[in-house]
């Protein structure tokens, strides 16, 4: 049983098969090479996001902390030493000094955290990162009240 001759001209040859899968593999791999430099330059852009603003955010809210602890604890000394009549009163002007000089650095660091919240506030990149910048904003605001 033979087909009529309409069927002679559906058949693709072996060779036209072979040319056919080969161009689309061909198209499936620049799909996914195209996929995954998306995926890679959204990669990159997380690292540099976190490596450029979120670890040194860290880091100046880190020291914010230890700047707060240590004044506090010279303030425990300068008031313990407030107590002792037998104090020197040098021993009082260094740890008034000691005591504003953690301030300074409190400040110090706040301000470096501001800067770079507000760095990325500003870069159209840190969009979806929105409501988290406002947030942390808001926070080192908050600290730097409790601070004054």
């Amino acid at each position: 049983m033979q087909a009529g001759p309409e069927a002679s001209v559906l058949r693709i040859t072996i060779g036209g098969k072979v040319f056919g899968i080969a161009l689309l593999l061909v198209v499936l791999m620049g799909v996914a090479a195209a996929t995954s430099s998306y995926l890679v330059r959204d990669a990159a852009f997380a690292l540099t996001r976190v490596n450029g603003t979120y670890t040194p955010l860290a880091q100046a809210m880190a020291e914010v902390g230890r700047y707060q602890l240590e004044q506090e604890l010279v303030a425990q000394e300068l008031f313990a030493g407030l107590r002792d009549p037998d104090v020197e009163p040098a021993a009082i002007e260094r740890r008034l000094t000691q005591l504003k000089d953690r301030g300074v650095k409190v400040d110090e660091a706040l301000a470096r955290a501001r800067q770079l919240v507000a760095q990325a506030s500003e870069d159209p990149r840190f969009e979806d990162d929105l409501a988290q910048l406002v947030r942390l904003e808001a926070l080192i605001a908050t600290i730097g009240r409790e601070h004054q």
